[in-house]
């Protein structure tokens, strides 16, 4: 043989020989324990490993000097400089991985500041805008129902009004907010939740139970806080439109702009339906004709943010030959309401540690409900005082708050305008007793003109991580309602039942008992699962829920002697892989009753049990398919009398959705689908006596009720609250979405 080629051969064999002399091994942590299926690879050649059970590892090398690259679901990559230059063998390299801070979602509701999720220790809920998207609806009031346990109840089929149960508690247990700001309430939770402007929504929180002692009255049930997005971090132009084979147009804009030093964001939500349609064949329109033009504008300027909204809104539903001209009349039935709403609120911050909250809005509503005028004019004015202090290891929020509320109306309910004035004092200390246990107290006083002194106290307990990403939340608070009846209950504005206010309606006291478990598993290749579990108890004092059942042509309403319990649990998962597959499937069940002469009743519209899902699937790089859908438990419904022949529950509603969305460029995007994918339909029979809605072949005895005859054999009167379900079936929709950065 050559010379030259044993040379060659020499190298060669010397080149295989130095390729297995370089090894590394070690151990991946995350200061905690050690790390099982983390991705180890050299960032020079092609070769890669996963971590053990004792989280070790083993990789050799080619080069003398390479970098060790670790990666593992959930944590910030790390980066490792090997230099094999001295030592062949590199051994027990540890290897000590960061939590990703980018997967918490901040908070305000919890203590009113910016809170990581995983360190609060109340239990609030955040969703993103992506988890809303799953079919295109026209306002937040139809998107709610993607959450686990929050449900959209329409309350009447002719004018399709509604609110929002949390924990299938009614809705006018539910407290809405802007910006953690009182915005939407009393009259306005009838018709206000509509217009938000999808495009500015940041991230939605939720609290299931009471919260009183940061927001004062009507958080007995829990909280909705809808973050706007912020004019310094937003999309420069943003258009979302999409329309149904209904005839609903829908667009939501969005344009940021900059004055100097101001930043600003306008949003533009524009909703239209103007086709009636009667496919049950009752003579009503199945779903309400509308027309809406909804406003926003939040400005930022130095330590200051603004933000004004209007909304006008002008929808009727009722007979298909109804015309504006037979508004009031006793010949063709309609229900037509107009809203105009203003609203304004922000806040200024002095210091790092204090701020100024404030909000005003201007509600009000002329509506005919048959021949029945309703005239409602609504002002809420709020300021609130906030200070948050750390000290050693305790966080300190104190604060006064004042708000005024102005309400008149032409009802029965309301002889003279009410001027309510409550001022509130508030204060919580959080304080973390250790790594693992966290405790916050709180105490809330408020005084009503009205009602006198009010303490709603809160006790919250976290125990983090006793194993690994878990974390255990207790929870014990109070909350309280003053009611409004008109602005709660819509059934008593249909003019279909005669009002009833058996006596001086005093405050709804609530406490409540809720534990909560929160786990991420992040030992799963390529997932993040997120689980939770709840466990929940109410009480109620004073409960005011309104008695559709001694006099079927008649609402009573009185505080209720005996007790009102709501108890049942949750429990969620939400998966995530690194392929864009995202799975969300959720259910509640609940056990709401009330005691009464020693029997335990069901409230109206509350289901035992209800679940959610959606599961997105991307397909290649610019499409993905999502499946959801909304399953809720047959629920008691309104009955006009003992022969009536409707059924006293409603059936196992389930709306299932499909849509298809494809990116077209990195700014354009379409997306097509089906609504109520099953065509779930309510009854036909949904609006009793549709065909004599005035009541002209009704005979009455002396005490108003209905009596049989042979044209009305089960004694039924006009009435369109026997409802539970939207009458629009399937329906087919087209969108583009257009956004500029």
């Amino acid at each position: 043989m050559k010379l030259h080629s044993l040379i060659y051969w020499a190298l060669v064999l010397t080149g295989l020989n130095l390729q297995a002399q370089f090894e590394v091994k070690g151990k991946v942590t995350d200061q905690k324990e050690l790390i099982e299926g983390a991705s180890i690879y050299l960032k020079n050649q092609q070769q890669g490993t996963s971590t053990t059970k004792d989280g070790s590892f083993t990789l050799r090398s080619q080069r003398l000097i390479d970098t060790l690259i670790v990666n593992y679901l959930g944590y910030k990559e790390q980066q490792i400089a090997l230099d094999f230059s001295r030592r062949k063998l590199l051994d027990l390299v540890e290897v000590v991985l960061e939590y990703d801070n980018a997967l918490d979602e901040f908070v305000i509701l919890g203590n009113l500041r910016p809170t990581a999720l995983r360190h609060t220790t109340a239990p609030v809920e955040v969703y993103q805008p992506l988890f809303f998207k799953n079919k295109p609806v026209s306002s937040l009031f139809d998107a709610v129902s993607t959450i686990n346990g929050v449900r959209a109840q329409v309350n009447c089929s002719v004018c399709n009004a509604g609110d929002i149960h949390i924990n299938a508690q009614e809705g006018a247990n539910t407290m809405i907010l802007i910006d953690g700001m009182p915005i939407i309430s009393g009259l306005g939770s009838v018709y206000g939740l509509m217009g938000i402007p999808q495009a500015l929504v940041k991230s939605i929180e939720v609290i299931k139970g009471p919260a009183s002692l940061l927001f004062g009255s009507e958080a007995t049930g829990g909280v909705i806080n809808i973050n706007t997005i912020s004019p310094t971090n937003s999309t420069a132009i943003f258009v979302d439109t999409y329309t149904t084979d209904w005839g609903e147009l829908n667009l939501d804009t969005a344009f940021n702009y900059n004055l100097g030093p101001l930043a600003g964001i306008l949003g533009i939500n524009r909703f239209t339906y103007s086709n009636p349609i009667d496919k049950n064949n009752d003579g009503f329109t199945d779903l309400v004709l509308q027309d809406r033009w909804s406003i926003f504008n939040k400005v930022a300027v130095k330590n200051m943010n603004i933000a004004l909204r209007y909304i006008y809104e002008n929808r009727w539903g009722g007979e298909l030959q109804w015309q504006p001209k037979d508004r009031l009349g006793e010949e063709v039935y309609g229900e037509q309401i107009t809203t105009k709403r203003t609203e304004l609120f922000g806040n200024y911050t002095f210091t790092k540690t204090a701020s100024l909250q404030y909000s005003y809005n201007d509600h009000h509503q002329d509506a005919a409900y048959g021949n029945v005028p309703y005239l409602g004019r609504q002002r809420i004015a709020f300021i609130q005082y906030v200070d948050n202090r750390s000290i050693n290891q305790s966080d300190l929020t104190f604060g006064a708050a004042y708000r005024y509320t102005y309400y008149d109306d032409n009802s029965v309910a309301t002889p003279k305008p009410d001027h309510t004035h409550l001022p509130g004092l508030f204060i919580q200390n959080d304080m973390q007793l250790s790594p693992e246990h966290q405790v916050l107290v709180g105490l809330r006083y408020d005084y009503n003109s009205l009602y006198g002194s009010i303490l709603t106290p809160r006790l919250n307990y976290k125990y983090a991580d006793p194993v690994k990403d878990l974390s255990a939340r207790l929870s014990l608070g109070s909350g309280y309602r003053v009611v409004n009846l008109f602005t709660e209950d819509h059934a008593a504005l249909t003019g279909a039942r005669e009002v009833i206010i058996r006596e001086a309606i005093a405050p709804e006291r609530s406490w409540n008992l809720s534990g909560t478990l929160n786990k991420r598993f992040l030992s799963f290749e390529n997932l993040i699962l997120d689980t939770s579990l709840s466990l929940f108890y109410s009480l109620f004092d004073n409960k005011i829920i309104p008695d559709y059942d001694s006099n079927p042509n008649q609402i009573i309403y009185a505080n209720l002697d005996e007790r009102a319990v709501a108890k049942g649990g949750y429990i969620d998962f939400n998966a995530t892989w690194t392929n864009g597959v995202r799975l969300n499937v959720g259910a509640t069940f609940t056990d709401l009753y009330i005691e009464a002469l020693g029997e335990r009743i069901r409230p109206i519209l509350a289901e035992r049990y209800s679940s959610v899902y959606q599961l997105s699937i991307p397909i290649k790089s610019s499409t993905e398919i999502t499946l959801s859908g909304q399953v809720t438990g047959p629920m008691r419904l309104p009955l006009l009398s003992d022969l009536d022949p409707r059924s006293p529950f409603s059936p196992v509603i389930h709306l299932m959705h499909i849509k298809v969305e494809k990116r077209i460029t990195s700014q354009l995007s379409a997306n097509a689908g089906l609504r109520n994918l099953l065509n779930f339909l309510p009854d036909a029979n949904s609006i009793a006596r549709s065909f004599d809605p005035f009541d002209r072949e009704v005979s009455f005895d002396t005490q108003g009720r209905a009596l049989p005859s042979a044209n009305n054999p089960y004694a039924l009167t006009f009435d369109p609250s026997y409802v539970y379900a939207s009458n629009q079936g399937r329906n087919f929709y087209v969108g583009l979405s257009f956004g500029i950065n």
